[in-house]
């Protein structure tokens, strides 16, 4: 969590332009630390070198990252770069591969960082 010292990223298939325009309508911009768009050049998701690169860029450590997707693929890139998987299922979907977490609500990740002893 961002009060805590952490850093919140957004790697997305999204143009730069559109994900500000999303960021901006819900006024949390300034939640984020750093997005990677189309943009960005990297390889589409499920390949993991965005989030390679983030790990690196930004100076996480992967065992203590989590990364939260809505689609198999975001998990799995996610998974590929060495960080613990949350998948957000908003409509009862469920992945196909085997994450850490999956959550039906924002209060459920709160939930996790907070008493997870991996992400204090």
């Amino acid at each position: 969590m961002v009060k805590n010292g952490g850093k919140n990223l957004i790697i997305t298939h999204r143009s730069r332009k559109t994900a500000f325009k999303l960021l901006n309508h819900f006024e949390m911009t300034s939640l984020f630390s750093g997005i990677i768009t189309k943009e960005s050049g990297f390889k589409r998701k499920p390949d993991p070198d965005a989030f390679i690169y983030a790990i690196r860029n930004y100076r996480l450590n992967p065992k203590s990252t989590l990364s939260i997707g809505d689609r198999d693929l975001d998990v799995i890139a996610a998974r590929d770069a060495g960080t613990k998987t949350c998948f957000f299922s908003q409509d009862g979907t469920r992945p196909s591969i085997d994450v850490d977490f999956i959550i039906d609500d924002l209060p459920q990740l709160e939930e996790i960082v907070l008493k997870d002893s991996h992400f204090k």
